[in-house]
């Protein structure tokens, strides 16, 4: 019998509850143990009372129960982190659903289970029900992985579709907010913020590199309009959120940007709430996977597997994987080192010259353009759709500083990253 705690009874540790109960034949058949839940760690006992489990009040009443694995399903970083680390201190495996500690506290978390030889499985951390952890931990472990690159959060992917759709932003907001896919305030998803935590757990995998979350950027969708999705259409693309990270020259490019994806890409026809991750290796080529990147049932479907995969290895006393392995800290690319492609909207004077204005000061700063379309004229002014080719970073963003100096541009209305392989 494997005895479980669980921290936190939200909609995830429901469900957990729920698969533990319900799919118990299919759980003793897989592993040959059956799963006992000794407690739960809930703020509000009366929120829970006819979920027929013993509730506790404190993480130490949690201790004095005796588990053997502890799944902590609270969130945020603190008192997560406390939890966590108490709990490997005391030689007790954890599972946990938590991205944002993860992405904080890589060092904190890893080193500690490593040096204890203590287990910690997080598959729920990123991608909901998706496997990936796993896959890239084994499945594709005797490879160099060269690129991840995925749409990792569900609320700015359903967000995107919709303003395909032809919804405004806002709108499609409050459709988000409406099924559930978006928290009153969505301040992390549309900032890029929860796809950020997700690909830094991924690249420390992937790469085995300490990650510091504070030396990566996320930049998000509140800026894109229902004209810019239209406009992106008309010239071939799909606008979706892409977390990438890959390694060049034993440095590190881990971003999250909204990017313009050519429709033959494989990630431009992942629609709604749905998360999808291409894994890029040297011998097995691409591999992608597809599926809910969050939700209760889908999250726990991962933390029960974690929980069963711990619990074999426990009842076969085997020694457990590191659960880290990481090897040095990463360094990150420099916006100087880095190269896109960007499409650039500008809303100018409609004179004549302006044009050649704004192709001079780009090629003041080694940018050009590939394709220019006019897409509106009204009381005066035109709107002026770029695609450049590659170009530095640092050098495109000096031109459209300079470009807002220019007396004939009105406004630099919107930049964003064009995929190029």
């Amino acid at each position: 019998m494997i005895r479980i705690a669980i921290l936190g009874l939200g909609n995830v540790g429901t469900s957990v509850l729920n698969i533990i109960r319900n799919n118990k034949d299919i759980i003793y058949q897989k592993i040959g143990e059956n799963f006992e839940i000794v407690g739960a760690l809930v703020r509000d006992k009366s929120k829970h009372l006819k979920k027929e489990v013993y509730l506790a009040s404190s993480f130490e009443e949690i201790l004095s129960l005796k588990p053997d694995i502890i799944v902590e399903l609270i969130g945020s970083v603190h008192p997560a982190l406390e939890y966590i680390i108490k709990s490997l201190e005391n030689n007790i495996p954890v599972v946990t659903a938590n991205k944002e500690v993860l992405a904080k506290y890589p060092n904190e978390i890893f080193a500690l289970a490593d040096k204890k030889r203590v287990p910690i499985y997080f598959e729920a951390a990123v991608g909901g029900g998706i496997p990936i952890v796993r896959p890239l931990k084994v499945c594709l472990a005797a490879n160099r992985i060269k690129e991840i690159m995925g749409i990792l959060n569900g609320t700015t992917n359903y967000i995107l579709t919709k303003l395909d759709e032809g919804f405004e932003f806002e709108s499609a907001l409050k459709q988000a907010q409406e099924k559930g896919y978006a928290e009153a305030n969505p301040e992390s998803d549309l900032s890029g913020m929860d796809a950020l935590y997700k690909i830094a757990i991924l690249s420390s995998v992937s790469f085995g590199i300490l990650i510091d979350i504070n030396e990566l950027s996320s930049e998000g969708i509140s800026n894109i309009s229902l004209k810019d999705v239209l406009y992106a259409r008309d010239l071939g693309y799909k606008i979706k959120l892409i977390a990438r990270s890959c390694v060049k020259d034993n440095k590190y490019d881990i971003r999250v940007y909204p990017m313009l994806l050519p429709f033959s890409h494989p990630l431009a026809s992942v629609s709604n709430n749905m998360n999808s991750i291409l894994v890029k290796g040297d011998f097995v080529g691409s591999v992608m996977f597809y599926g809910q990147g969050a939700g209760g049932n889908p999250t726990a479907s991962a933390v029960a597997s974690d929980i069963m995969d711990i619990s074999w290895h426990i009842r076969n006393s085997h020694t457990h994987r590191l659960s880290g392995n990481i090897k040095s800290k990463a360094i990150i690319l420099k916006p100087n080192e880095l190269f896109s492609r960007f499409y650039l909207r500008t809303i100018v004077k409609d004179n004549p010259g302006v044009l050649a204005k704004i192709a001079k000061v780009l090629a003041d700063h080694n940018v050009s353009i590939k394709s220019m379309v006019q897409k509106t004229s009204d009381k005066g002014f035109a709107e002026l759709v770029f695609i450049l080719h590659q170009c530095n970073e640092q050098n495109f963003y000096k031109s459209i500083e300079d470009l807002k100096l220019v007396d004939s541009v009105k406004e630099i209305a919107l930049t964003l990253r064009v995929y190029e392989d």
